[in-house]
């Protein structure tokens, strides 16, 4: 079965109260296309409350959202999460630290993102750990004035960026960080 989302531009202003929750939680559901929304974290108090949620599914897309995060929250984070895409999309961080707006992890396979823009600060904007493998990152635009471009922990195996532009400002922020046992980057 396939389920479409299309918000047609609205805003879903998730956590007013800074109440654990998300803006979108997909869980053990496949097939879902999410599309022209505007995500937007609505208060930083509590942590882990993420726009988008997304474990063990398959098949999910994100199309042309924008998402905005504040506190130590993920804009999406894909947990045992494969044959997906995000593309056309907008990521923004109001402050917080540590998270960065896209996070993959736990035996993520098969997911692309491609054409979105990344606006981190001080965090990544993307970052992964955990073993997600096989991924392709194309035509990605990610400024962060103090945090990595990309942070790749360990375990992860055939990751491709292409295309891309980084651009980090900070004393100690790198590029790309790799982790020590992670394989096949190209």
């Amino acid at each position: 079965k396939n389920v479409e989302l299309d918000w047609n531009g609205y805003k879903i202003n998730y956590s007013q109260a800074g109440a654990l929750g998300y803006g979108v939680n997909i869980s053990g559901y496949d097939n879902i296309t999410v599309k022209n929304c505007n995500i937007v974290e609505g208060n930083s108090a509590t942590s882990q409350k993420h726009a988008v949620s997304i474990y063990d599914s398959s098949n999910i897309e994100l199309l042309n959202n924008s998402i905005t995060v504040a506190g130590s929250s993920y804009g999406v984070k894909m947990e045992m999460v494969n044959f997906s895409l995000i593309t056309a999309s907008n990521f923004f961080r109001e402050g917080g630290v540590n998270n960065g707006l896209i996070y993959l992890t736990e035996e993520s396979l098969w997911n692309n993102i491609t054409d979105s823009f990344f606006n981190a600060t001080t965090n990544p904007g993307i970052s992964a750990d955990s073993g997600p493998s096989y991924i392709l990152i194309s035509n990605v635009s990610i400024n962060s004035t103090s945090g990595n471009g990309f942070t790749l922990g360990e375990g992860m195996e055939n990751w491709t960026i292409q295309d891309s532009t980084i651009v980090t400002t900070g004393v100690n922020a790198e590029g790309m960080a790799l982790g020590s046992d992670s394989a096949g980057y190209n």
